[in-house]
């Protein structure tokens, strides 16, 4: 189905968008990305295949789930741009991309994400059977005493070459010690929780991690170190 959409911007509390006057035609007015808001920590964002509640669930956004490019948005009973926004509020949709995944998401639940994100580390594993490509962002990044930061980190599962490995995003807290003789990164939550990975901090070491702790290594250079995409 051919949609017409507009780019609209969402404010915290509502959808917001500029119209200039006669129904709404595309325009870079709106927010280039989104983040997601207002979702239940045990709950997910549905991303589905056409702007309806009903239309295939292609994965669902976690709660904090940020940078999804904003393609545009339509009244999901209309299939068109809404020439009133008040009405249309709560049935309004947006199509937005994240890293291969393209589907709609209720507006509702998005709000504006000015910063631009860089992934601190992208993994591919495509020679094995299971095949796949892991991106991984920190979205939010805090102080946690002496030399130590909490970093909520974002990971985009994609391209997998068999159902063994799953097309997700997930949002994983981890603890990152930046202190000298005490470099780790422990994750506080996600699978498993308390997970810890003890890394090689010095500049010059040749030795490379395992590729299953590439993820962890990279995500403590760009912690400690403000280094992106190490290994």
């Amino acid at each position: 189905m051919d949609h017409s959409t507009t780019r609209v911007g969402l404010s915290s509390l509502a959808v917001a968008c500029a119209f200039a006057g006669g129904p709404a035609q595309a325009t870079a007015d709106g927010p280039d990305r989104f983040a997601v808001r207002d979702v239940r920590a045990d709950d997910t964002l549905a991303l589905r295949a056409q702007p309806n509640a009903s239309a295939r669930k292609i994965t669902g956004l976690p709660p904090q789930t940020r940078g999804l490019e904003n393609l545009g948005c339509v009244d999901g009973k209309t299939g068109q741009a809404p020439a009133d926004i008040e009405p249309a509020r709560n049935q309004l949709w947006c199509k937005v991309r994240i890293s291969s995944f393209v589907g709609w998401a209720s507006a509702r639940f998005l709000r504006e994400d000015a910063e631009v994100l860089k992934p601190y580390s992208v993994s591919d594993a495509q020679m094995g059977p299971e095949g796949f490509v892991a991106t991984s962002t920190a979205i939010e990044k805090t102080a946690a005493g002496d030399g130590r930061w909490k970093v909520l980190t974002q990971t985009v599962i994609s391209q997998p070459k068999t159902g063994d490995v799953p097309n997700e995003v997930t949002v994983t807290s981890q603890l990152v010690d930046c202190r000298p003789g005490r470099s780790e990164v422990i994750r506080l939550t996600g699978d498993p929780p308390g997970y810890s990975t003890r890394i090689e901090d010095k500049q010059g070491a040749g030795v490379e991690p395992a590729r299953s702790d590439f993820d962890e290594n990279n995500l403590w250079w760009f912690a400690c170190r403000d280094v992106l995409r190490r290994y």
